[in-house]
């Protein structure tokens, strides 16, 4: 059976091998997974998770969220993918809205409700949740050296 890894590693593997060292973001990033790095590891915050909860990879069926496209899962922080799951809904959603501040409030209001019916996150771990929405933003940036290696 495949063991699926711990995700900073696999993101510190992504930065070494498609950014220069000299790249602004190989800092940047670096010194967010140190933030995040610093929670404990403990069941309550660390685990099995999917890590790219998006638009794209589930569907309602019945009023139940199915969940797919797990090639991404791996241990990491559950703040972070909580991070990733608000990064996507929250800048880039399905559609667009009107009062994009309301949409915002609202999922994340609903997002939270829903959550914490089966999880807890305790209160010093949302400092970690906006560290981990900007390193989801910055990891897009390495995504992009990825797919431009690949054309080149």
């Amino acid at each position: 059976m495949l063991k699926r890894q711990a995700w900073e590693n696999i993101v510190q593997l992504k930065v070494e091998n498609y950014l220069p060292p000299d790249d602004v973001m190989v800092s940047i990033i670096n010194q967010l997974l140190t933030k995040l790095t610093a929670l404990p590891k403990s069941k309550d915050h660390y685990g099995l998770t999917h890590t790219d909860f998006h638009q794209s990879n589930f569907y309602l069926h019945n009023g139940e969220i199915q969940l797919f496209d797990f090639d991404d899962a791996s241990y990491t922080y559950f703040i972070n993918d909580i991070g990733t799951t608000l990064y996507f809904a929250l800048f880039y959603p399905f559609k667009e809205f009107e009062n994009k501040t309301e949409y915002q409030r609202l999922f994340f209001h609903h997002f939270i409700k829903g959550y914490l019916k089966e999880n807890t996150i305790e209160e010093e771990d949302i400092v970690y949740l906006q560290n981990s929405i900007k390193l989801r933003h910055a990891l897009l940036y390495v995504y992009f050296q990825i797919l431009i290696s690949e054309f080149l």
